[in-house]
């Protein structure tokens, strides 16, 4: 018998994408960005850490997976497609959050040179909110404008770091 239900599977082939992402932006930023020294970091340092964290976090993720099954993830394995018709697996439904987490980040990252750090970052937490998390219109507008602004105005302002304008709107 199959010791690894089709979710647990699933798990473990994105934890694992995750840790060799983690380790690739790590290995590229120590040697061709540069670490530099701590007194007077370099360009490659901080996605240097990220990178780390990436890796330690997929490797937890993975392990997580391996031996830890919960109750509701072997729900497919056991035959329990869904209560009613047509409605999704525990399976199905996570595949498709974590399809749609992965296309609004993707168009987050395309769209933040062309139409700026504001505007951007507004459109994807609210596209988050409502297609990812499926939050009510309101909900979800009042997070958008609240986490939109308070970014802007933390790196903006307060930090006085360079935020993408947008090319769209020069």
């Amino acid at each position: 018998m199959n010791r690894f239900n089709s979710l647990q599977k699933m798990e473990m082939a994105a934890a694992a994408i995750v840790v060799a992402l983690g380790a690739f932006v790590a290995l590229y930023s120590q040697y061709a960005l540069g670490l530099g020294m701590m007194i007077s970091p370099g360009a490659g340092f901080m996605p240097f850490l990220m990178g780390i964290a990436l890796l330690i976090l997929g490797a937890c993720w993975f392990i997580k997976s391996l031996f830890f099954a919960d109750a509701q993830d072997l729900a497919p394995s056991l035959g329990q497609e869904g209560s009613a018709a047509g409605e999704a697996s525990p399976l199905e439904y996570k595949s498709r959050k974590h399809l749609w987490g992965f296309l609004v980040i993707l168009g987050f990252a395309i769209f933040i040179e062309r139409a700026g750090f504001f505007i951007t970052t507004a459109l994807f937490m609210l596209i988050w909110q409502l297609i990812v998390e499926k939050e009510k219109w309101l909900k979800s507008i009042l997070i958008t404008l609240l986490t939109a602004g308070a970014m802007y105005s933390i790196f903006r302002l307060l930090l006085k770091i360079h935020l993408p304008p947008g090319e769209w709107f020069y």
